[in-house]
């Protein structure tokens, strides 16, 4: 690949055993200093389970769930509305998301999670319930593996809406 002209981003992690290198997403600012990372609820399927009235009463709308200490530090407290930025340290593109803070103690201080289950639009229960966090991972290059494994890695701030 190398001999063809093909830049080190696509090269680099083609190597006969494993090595470090540093994530893409250490090269955004400091003052994005949280990692984002989505999970899936157990009584939730993919985005259509907000479709169902009866699950929608479990948890009516997304929630940025960030450790109680970390939302004190930043002056949020549970309820509290707030925009996730995004950074991709390749182009320098900001994305953000409006939610409101759930805090938690069961996650890392540097870490926010959201579900990713909200953020459809066509359906009227799941019509503004919230946003999917999918819309500011970073794709492309830089953020990607060759083996398109789907770990998306983004630092994002977290402020006062």
């Amino acid at each position: 690949m190398k001999a063809l002209g093909a830049g080190q981003i696509y090269w680099q992690d083609y190597t006969p055993l494993p090595r470090w290198r540093k994530p893409t997403m250490d090269g955004s600012p400091a003052d994005f200093d949280l990692y984002l990372i989505s999970h899936k609820k157990i009584e939730f399927k993919q985005s259509r389970t907000t479709f169902n009235a009866l699950l929608n009463e479990l948890e009516p709308e997304q929630a940025v769930e960030m450790n109680t200490a970390a939302a004190a530090a930043r002056g949020l407290a549970d309820g509290d509305p707030v925009w996730v930025e995004s950074h991709n340290a390749i182009t320098g593109e900001k994305k953000r998301i409006k939610a409101k803070v759930k805090t938690i103690e069961g996650i890392r201080p540097d870490t926010i999670t959201m579900s990713h289950h909200y953020g459809f639009w066509v359906h009227p229960r799941a019509k503004d319930r919230g946003p999917t966090p999918n819309v500011i991972f970073p794709v492309g290059e830089g953020y990607i593996t060759n083996t398109a494994d789907q770990s998306y890695q983004v630092k994002v701030r977290v402020t006062q809406a």
